[in-house]
């Protein structure tokens, strides 16, 4: 429209509404975390420009750690069960893929790529109990996948597939304890990070 608006604006139904105090830096992605809005992209510093992340929270930004030695033109955001997901461009074997815990970035998942290939990430949306993520890779850990993947983290109750009533029985829990021991994610039902696999998908 003819007004100048922050790098960060929300449409009321008629027109966009800057958000205040909005960061000093270009927005390339957003995504929407509880009742709180996560925005990544850069900023001027210096001579040179630097990747960064912030939270909104409905009345300031709040910085979240330090991605300065990311590059700040190939980042995605995504959300799994309340945490923040971030992808972004290696040029090594490593997951391109960090977690936020509240505190710090931490790598999600497992190597993507050889050691000397290249890895980006250009999209994460929610799919089922996990996500789906696109970008340029062709392996994930072991396994051969096609540009997209999905980290999966699956807990049911009904953990040994009974179809007869009572559908809920003593069988699922001792179907759950064997999984927990086995650190299978079926019984990673708090959605923690460390039992995530990810696996290509076909169909």
């Amino acid at each position: 429209g003819p007004q100048g608006r922050t790098t960060v604006a929300v449409w009321d139904g008629a027109d966009w509404q800057p958000l205040l105090s909005g960061p000093e830096w270009s927005v390339s992605t957003l995504v929407a975390v509880g009742n709180d809005l996560v925005a990544a992209g850069e900023y001027a510093a210096a001579s040179s420009t630097i990747a960064a992340a912030a939270r909104w929270n409905g009345v300031s930004w709040q910085t979240l750690g330090d991605l300065s030695g990311l590059s700040p033109f190939q980042l995605a955001l995504g959300e799994l069960r309340g945490r923040i997901v971030l992808g972004c461009y290696t040029q090594s074997s490593g997951s391109p893929l960090l977690v936020w815990d509240g505190a710090t970035w931490s790598p999600l998942g497992p190597s993507f790529g050889s050691p000397n290939s290249s890895t980006r990430i250009t999209s994460i949306t929610p799919y089922h109990d996990g996500l789906a993520i696109g970008g340029s890779f062709s392996t994930i850990g072991n396994s051969a996948v096609g540009n997209w993947a999905v980290l999966s983290c699956s807990c049911y109750a009904n953990c040994d597939n009974s179809t007869t009533p009572p559908i809920l029985n003593v069988g699922d829990f001792q179907c759950f304890l064997n999984k927990f021991a086995a650190q299978d994610t079926a019984a990673n039902c708090d959605g923690s990070m460390r039992f995530l696999a990810a696996r290509g998908c076909a169909g």
